[in-house]
């Protein structure tokens, strides 16, 4: 990646690390931790809005993982999460499949062992 592109990445790339060091300014007579976001972050509407802009040809496209990889909504609290995963969810038209797996064991003697180490 060169030119314009690149350099509004490293501009974005930036902007996220002051955030998350806690660097960027702060609005407090709005809420605690508000920060400004750019106009060009801003998008008015609900949140199947958002959705139909980052992933516009979600329906057609569903089965490229490719396409679906490529995007990202982020939230910075956890409570959203739930609610635009599954607006995405609906999109698709296939059934939803369950995967279960594990992180942890528990070994013969009682202690568990993460599966990582």
């Amino acid at each position: 990646m060169q030119g314009p592109e690149a350099t509004e990445n490293r501009e974005f790339a930036d902007y996220l690390i002051r955030i998350g060091e806690g660097k960027e300014t702060t609005y407090p007579n709005i809420g605690q931790d508000y920060i400004h976001l750019p106009d060009d972050m801003m998008l008015h509407g609900n949140l199947e809005v958002l959705i139909t802009h980052i992933y516009d040809d979600l329906r057609t496209r569903q089965n490229n993982y490719q396409y679906i990889l490529e995007y990202a909504i982020l939230t910075t609290k956890n409570r959203g999460v739930d609610e635009i995963n599954n607006l995405i969810l609906s999109n698709f038209s296939d059934e939803a499949k369950t995967y279960c797996l594990a992180d942890s064991i528990v070994n013969p003697e009682g202690f568990n062992r993460a599966l990582s180490s």
